[in-house]
């Protein structure tokens, strides 16, 4: 029985009979499901594709849904440039809003040539959103140098299984033009030859659990045994139709094992099916290409509580006509010209919509492998590793694609889990989670007070050990480094100094495929970025005068400013020199004591309570030139010829915002030779990367200055939106480097329908 479920679940209830339970029961789970677990989707949108060191990666970020659809909400994400290799270079942190957002990340001037890949990543888990190859250049052409063998051959079975007595259709991705032999135990084995783009297939009907074996090159690979009852799930692309083709054992379906094929896209079904096998154990299911939306698919067969087999596929047509009026294609250094953007349908309507609007160097965009648009929206992270790969030739192109998918069995849902009624925790997105565990000689004790304070937003958390770790959500609204201090408490006491913190790191996977190595041909857009740069070096060292100033603000002033004044301020120069701070606090600080016992002293603030003072039984915080410490030591060891003041709040309301790291009263200490980075060397404090500032701008010289204007990118502009009638205007203005640069726009129709365009203009003779 066959039904296309493309009604609201209503109309869907109305047409179920008994036959239908189970279809009846994994919709329903899957809605409860997709209100639970999140349908988020990143895509980045580079400047340009080829780089050289401190130049800027300059990119937009689209933040969407399965249907395009940008997600409103706040999200905290993360970009890193990786090496071929797959360790990270750099990365910085930023945040969407409504769904868009742009940053940009300098290239580190250490940054060894090769082919990076740039990331975007989930900060708390380390998840992969998005991919895209690039290459950075120095003076020279880069080259593969090694490949890490494990990435050389992927291989597996359409559907997920190898099942016995049917047939099934094995995928094999290795190196270009290379021999491959699958090996039946005690038969005759059987060769093929991967295309230009490193695929090749077979198709097996094993009729007994026999081994195989495949050989690609020098290695071999052990399948695994033929599953005596399973499903094996084919998508087959025909003229008309993307026509599903489940096979089973003739001894797999009975009465009591019922099985139904989904079609789900966008995560909804939009076709579902009860399988009943013909008599060869084979079944099969016909879809209407004209009339499948764009996007990514997934068809999956489903027991009562298993799922057997699962395939992705892909289809698409573009529906939209993104037009880049020029008026001229050759333009003179140092003017202006205008771009025109006109979005259309097919049927010549105006489109509104948000696009990236970039003019590169065209040799920094040469000879690139890139993903279409649509292929970076709706496929990446899929085969952003196969980048390389992909061909031009469109038929070509499909059938990789098709068999990249074919080999991903990662499904977005987890089909599981439905049948089960397994139903996740809500993910909360904008929040990072600070995670640490304690290390010293001792386990530290449960439930000890963790309390941390981000020095330069002046918010302070405060969490309870648990199990020798600590957890605690960031809210992530300050940019830069934040520097935090913290302390750890247990009954009363302060414990900091007798454990470490070891700071959890994320763990990004990505494929480690290569190694990179410069060849002796020179680089086009490298030597052109290096005489660019060694040009703006020596006009900005003559033309430049070098501005010196002695005036040093007051590095404490954020905490004085938080409680609107210190309550008492000592001038230490006023004062006869003392040869110790034990002295100094004695004869001169007011309601600060220093108390000797055996061998070890205690400083401590009295707590002006309004009506009476109440001396706390620990130290008071003290900041010492912006720094925060617990630290007696380091305080009784200043020496009072360094101290400019000294100041102390100790007004219990005043402390309040401070939680338990100031109920105890803070001490401000200000040097005379700024010993900030000396103190910070003996504090507890971790460096917290922060959310990245953002600039769109470049600058550029206004016409008839006598200062180079040797900008490599010429405009960038991330989000830019088009009138009600789908157009735009834009004015470059052009360097004085000549050449041949790209015109390229990236972007989404408010209505979630992908566009691109690029032109090739000359600037110069």
């Amino acid at each position: 029985m066959k039904k296309i479920l493309l009604l609201s679940t209503f109309a869907l209830f109305a047409s179920l009979d008994s036959e239908d339970d189970l279809i009846s029961k994994v919709s329903v789970r899957l809605e409860q499901y997709n209100s639970i677990v999140p349908d988020e989707h990143v895509c980045l949108f580079l400047n340009q594709e080829k780089y050289a060191k401190k130049d800027t990666i300059f990119f937009s970020a689209f933040y969407y849904q399965s249907d395009l659809k940008p997600i409103a909400r706040k999200r905290i994400l993360s970009a890193g440039l990786f090496d071929g290799t797959g360790h990270i270079i750099d990365r910085i942190n930023f945040s969407t809003v409504n769904g868009l957002s742009f940053n940009q990340l300098v290239v580190p001037p250490n940054a060894k040539p090769g082919f990076f890949n740039f990331v975007a990543f989930d900060p708390e888990n380390g998840e992969v959103f998005f991919s895209s190859p690039l290459t950075i250049v120095d003076r020279k052409m880069v080259a593969i140098n090694t490949v890490n063998n494990s990435t050389l051959c992927k291989f597996g079975f359409e559907g997920g299984h190898f099942v016995q007595s049917i047939n099934n259709r094995l995928i094999v991705i290795a190196s270009p033009n290379q021999s491959v032999t699958l090996t039946p135990s005690n038969e005759t084995p059987v060769n093929a030859t991967t295309d230009s783009t490193g695929l090749a297939s077979f198709n097996i009907k094993p009729l007994t659990a026999k081994s195989y074996t495949l050989t690609a090159g020098e290695k071999s690979y052990s399948l695994p045994i033929p599953e005596v009852q399973g499903c094996a799930l084919q998508v087959i692309d025909e003229k008309n139709h993307k026509k599903i083709l489940v096979g089973m054992p003739l001894n797999r379906m009975s009465a009591k094992d019922k099985m139904i094929l989904l079609v789900v896209h966008n995560r909804k079904i939009i076709a579902s099916s009860t399988i009943t096998a013909g008599e060869d154990g084979s079944y099969s299911y016909l879809m209407d290409k004209q009339e499948l939306p764009n996007g990514l698919f997934e068809a999956v067969v489903l027991s009562e509580n298993k799922m057997l087999a699962q395939r992705i596929f892909y289809n698409y047509r573009s529906k939209v006509s993104a037009a880049l009026n020029i008026t001229e294609k050759k333009v003179p250094q140092r003017s202006a010209f205008k771009v025109g953007v006109v979005l259309r349908d097919l049927a010549g309507n105006p489109l509104t919509g948000n696009f990236t609007f970039s003019v590169t160097q065209a040799t920094a965009n040469k000879n690139a492998h890139q993903l279409s648009i649509d292929e970076n929206l709706f496929l990446n992270p899929f085969i952003h590793e196969y980048h390389s790969r992909i061909p031009k030739n469109k038929n070509a192109r499909q059938e990789l694609i098709d068999n990249v998918l074919a080999l991903t069995h990662q499904s977005s849902i987890q089909w599981e889990d439905i049948l089960r009624g397994k139903m996740l925790k809500k993910k909360q997105a904008g929040n990072i989670v600070f995670r640490a565990r304690f290390e010293g000689a001792s386990a530290i004790p449960d439930s000890a007070l963790f309390s941390c304070f981000l020095q330069n937003s002046m918010i302070g958390y405060e969490a309870r050990v648990k199990k020798g770790a600590v957890e605690l959500p960031f809210l992530y609204d300050f940019y830069g480094r934040e520097e935090m201090f913290f302390s750890v408490e247990d009954r009363g006491k302060d414990i900091s100094q007798n454990y470490k913190i070891r700071v959890d790191t994320l763990s990004i996977a990505l494929p480690t495929q290569t190694t990179s190595i410069e060849l002796p041909e020179t680089d086009e857009y490298g030597e052109l970025s290096f005489k660019t740069n060694l040009a703006a070096e020596s006009f900005g060292y003559f033309g430049s005068k070098s501005l010196k100033s002695n005036n040093i603000s007051n590095l404490n002033e954020r905490f004085e400013d938080e409680v609107m004044g210190a309550d008492l301020s000592v001038n230490v120069e006023e004062y006869v020199v003392f040869p110790t701070m034990i002295d100094l606090v004695k004869e001169v600080i007011p309601f600060l004591e220093v108390k000797k016992k055996k061998d070890s002293q205690s400083v401590r603030l009295l707590i002006n309570q309004k009506k009476y003072f109440s001396k706390p039984k620990m130290s008071p915080l003290f900041v010492i030139d912006g720094v925060l410490t617990k630290d007696q030591e380091l305080f009784l060891n200043l020496k009072p010829i360094e101290v400019f003041r000294i100041k102390i709040i100790n007004d219990a309301n005043k402390l309040m915002p401070f939680g338990s790291l100031g109920q105890n009263g803070i001490v401000l200490v200000e040097t005379k030779k700024k010993l900030a980075e000396r103190v910070k060397d003996k504090t507890n404090t971790v460096s917290i990367l922060g959310l990245n500032q953002a600039t769109n701008k470049k600058p550029y010289t206004p016409l008839g200055n006598r200062q180079p204007d040797l900008r490599t990118s010429l405009l960038w502009q991330p989000l830019v939106q088009t009138s009600e009638l789908g157009e735009a205007t834009l004015t470059v203005n052009t360097s004085d480097i000549t050449g041949p640069v790209v015109i390229w726009i990236k972007g989404k129709t408010k209505n979630g329908l992908p566009f691109e365009s690029r032109e090739i203009i000359q600037i110069g003779q």
